[in-house]
């Protein structure tokens, strides 16, 4: 009896050692998670909001034709998924309104993300299918596109479950601009 009583101290001790020594996700793992769901899952996310800023006017100010309302509905309709899978694919595809003049593929960028280890930016590597001109249409802000930001970081500005916002910087004609996307989870 004490020696069984012994096997399960030891037991015992083991499990709560093992317990305990478990780290806790990297933030770059608990975004993934929040981005993309659990391992092998799939989330889709639209375009609430865009909104441009210049020159880093703090006053809110929106550089004009870059607010809420003027997202035009061929933008707002598409559909950004991104997938927890081995190689963490990404792909957007255009909604029922399609922005682009001419025939193009339903999806029109693909590639893969990666958190960085802190989980604070978002990296995409991939291909956008349309042709540079259509970066140029006013209707679409130059804006359906993520990789718009030129394989720079975006800043994770919040991450939620059913809430993404990503930021990033460019300059053009020697005034910057801060370029805010925000997106909402579609499923």
């Amino acid at each position: 009896m004490k020696k069984a009583a012994s096997y399960i101290l030891i037991a015992i001790v083991i499990v709560s050692c093992s317990k305990s020594s478990t780290t806790p996700p990297s933030p770059a793992e608990t975004n993934a998670t929040l981005l993309a769901g659990t391992n092998g899952s799939i989330k889709t996310w639209a375009i609430a909001k865009i909104s441009q800023t210049k020159n880093g006017n703090d006053n809110g100010s929106i550089v004009p034709g870059s607010g809420q309302n003027d997202i035009s509905p061929c933008v707002s309709d598409n559909l950004f998924q991104f997938s927890n899978n081995s190689v963490q694919s990404y792909k957007v595809t255009e909604g029922s309104v399609n922005c682009l003049s001419g025939t193009y593929p339903s999806t029109i960028e693909e590639g893969n993300w990666a958190f960085t280890h802190d989980g604070k930016s978002l990296l995409i590597d991939g291909s956008v299918y349309p042709d540079d001109t259509e970066f140029n249409d006013p209707n679409t802000f130059g804006l359906a596109f993520i990789i718009l930001a030129e394989g720079q970081a975006l800043n994770v500005v919040s991450l939620t479950s059913s809430s993404l916002v990503l930021s990033y910087s460019y300059s053009l004609n020697s005034d910057n601009y801060v370029m805010t996307l925000s997106f909402t989870k579609v499923n």
